[in-house]
């Protein structure tokens, strides 16, 4: 129960941005961990709160979850606790702290990041790019790609394609890099990751604008609204808006 609850319900929901049932999966998964002493579980389920609160902006409720998802477990580093700070901190606007989590995690992880790690550090590369740290964000993509070397994995291949199109269009502006961003932001609304694909797609629209590419701008913004209105929730709406206000 606790892992059908925990690990399928409450990713599953958060994955798509169904909050309310992503909440209250992680809630009776953090309860059912407890009174089976699984201090393991308990820190996931704890981050899978933070998680979901995030993803739907409530960034100023996140951090007692995140505390506590380190604290009910001694050996907090086996699960992935630096890869989603690192996200959430992300989504907060708080670059240099995604960039101090991807840094902690690749020092525990020196050999290479797994599959189920790698996707952070597509966030860390961006964050590098946005705060002019290109060699830093090659070195979060060369390892990134290295995990997934490609292959399909939920929308995590895509969200590191994503960040390899944006490190590319920063360094040099090309119609090749919006397609392929615009390839990536496609599969991920395929796979139903809504809230991933809302930050890809608010990305392309930024860049479309800047190229002056007129039919990909339109684009992203009306899949962003498409988007916006699944999940239903003023972040999404708040970057649906930002979107449209830019093709004025």
């Amino acid at each position: 129960a606790m892992h059908a609850i925990g690990r399928g319900l409450g990713w599953g929901a958060a994955a798509i941005g169904a909050f309310d049932d992503a909440v209250a999966a992680f809630e009776r998964a953090v309860t059912l961990a407890r009174e089976n002493r699984r201090p393991y579980f308990e820190s996931l389920s704890h981050l899978g709160l933070a998680y979901s609160l995030g993803l739907q902006g409530r960034i100023d409720e996140i951090e007692p979850f995140l505390h506590d998802a380190r604290v009910v477990n001694p050996c907090w580093q086996q699960g992935c606790n630096l890869e989603f700070e690192a996200v959430l901190r992300f989504v907060a606007g708080d670059f240099e702290a995604t960039l101090r989590c991807a840094r902690e995690t690749l020092s525990w992880n020196d050999s290479g990041m797994s599959r189920r790690r790698g996707f952070a550090m597509a966030f860390a590369a961006i964050a590098a790019i946005e705060t002019g740290r290109p060699a830093e964000a090659e070195r979060f993509l060369a390892v990134a790609q290295s995990a997934y070397n490609d292959r399909p994995f939920s929308c995590y291949t895509d969200l590191v394609r994503a960040a390899r199109a944006i490190a590319d269009w920063w360094a040099r502006p090309d119609p090749r890099s919006l397609r392929s961003l615009q390839g990536a932001a496609t599969r991920i609304v395929e796979t139903e990751a809504l809230p991933w694909a809302a930050f890809v797609l608010c990305d392309l629209n930024d860049m479309a604008i800047e190229s002056r590419d007129k039919p990909m701008a339109a684009w992203s913004a009306d899949s962003l609204n498409d988007v916006a209105k699944k999940i239903d929730r003023d972040l999404y709406e708040g970057l649906a808006l930002l979107a449209r206000a830019g093709e004025q």
